[in-house]
This record gives structure tokens, C-alpha cells and sequence, in this order.
């Protein structure tokens, strides 16, 4: 009977741990704010959503390696619902935020501006590889009651900013 408390112990201990690490415990903050503009450079990536991690290290690998820009902050736009569209008909951008738009990129990457836009804009802060997924998901299950409380349409895709200089992932929803 007593290792079983301590095997059920140990066991307790490591899931707070691990839920610890992933930011289960740390607070997701809300505001409606003005964001951008943002000049990215990025690639198109259609499919999964989880795949986007990939096209977002592929820019940025690409930009390291033609020692075009320096940049410690990513970026997605997530232009489909996952809910409504099949996972293999996804369309979003991944890549990486700059100082200025660059031209004569290399197919398949492109640069374009992002404009200032007012949204709903979750902080949340990067703990580790865990983190992105926890803070996903307290932003989408808050923000449609966010916009609710706050009497604002929720309009155009979501942006998700990565700060890795800063440790904080920013969750951006349009609104009009």
C-alpha cells in the first residue's frame, strides 16, 4: 500500500511539473489594441496547421543563410477555420518580421506588408516548445467571449506573433 502512494505521489508530482513547463498555470492576458504594421518576409503553407512551424524555420533559415535580415520574431496568419475546412485545404503564411519589405526573394518566399489593424491581442508568455500549444488554446476558448463582453466583431484571420527575444507569444484577432 505504501509504494502505491508514493508511485501515485511521484506520479502527481511530475504531471504539475510537466503542466508547469507547458504554462498550464501562467495567465493568458486580453486587449483590444492597435497592432502593426508589420513588413514580413514569408512562404505560403497549405495543410495541417501544425505544419506551419515548419515553413515558419524554413524562412528563417533561408534568411540566416542569404544574411538578408536578422530577426528574433515569426509570424502566422491562419486564414481558414479548422473547424469548417478539411485540414488539407488549410491556407496560412508563416515567416518572419523584418525592418523593411525585401524584393527579388527567392520563389517561394515573398514579402508583403501587414497593415496597423485594431484586434483582440492575447499575451502570453513562452516557457517552452509546450507553451505555444497551451497558449493556443487559452486564446481561441477566450476570445469569442472577449469580443463578446467587449461589443466588438471578430473580422479577418488570426495572427499568431512569436517574440523570442522577449519569451511571449501574441495571439492577434482582428476586429472591426
Amino acid at each position: 500500500m505504501r509504494i502505491i502512494v508514493i508511485i501515485i505521489t511521484v506520479l502527481f508530482i511530475f504531471f504539475l511539473g510537466v503542466s508547469f513547463y507547458a504554462g498550464m498555470f501562467d495567465k493568458l492576458s486580453l486587449e483590444i489594441a492597435e497592432v502593426g504594421p508589420y513588413p514580413i518576409i514569408y512562404r505560403e503553407h497549405k495543410g495541417p496547421y501544425d505544419g506551419v512551424k515548419f515553413a515558419l524555420h524554413d524562412v528563417y533559415r533561408h534568411l540566416k543563410t542569404k544574411r538578408m535580415q536578422w530577426t528574433t520574431k515569426g509570424i502566422a496568419v491562419f486564414y481558414d477555420n479548422p473547424q469548417t475546412v478539411k485540414a488539407q485545404d488549410l491556407h496560412s503564411i508563416a515567416g518572419c518580421i523584418t525592418d523593411t519589405v525585401l524584393t527579388n526573394l527567392d520563389t517561394p518566399y515573398k514579402s508583403q506588408i501587414l497593415p496597423k489593424t485594431r484586434a483582440i491581442v492575447g499575451t502570453f508568455h513562452i516557457r517552452s516548445f509546450l507553451s505555444n500549444y497551451t497558449g493556443t488554446q487559452k486564446y481561441y476558448s477566450a476570445k469569442e467571449s472577449f469580443a463578446r463582453e467587449n461589443k466588438v466583431v471578430l473580422a479577418g484571420p488570426v495572427i499568431e506573433l512569436f517574440d523570442m527575444g522577449a519569451r511571449r507569444v501574441f495571439y492577434i484577432a482582428p476586429v472591426k
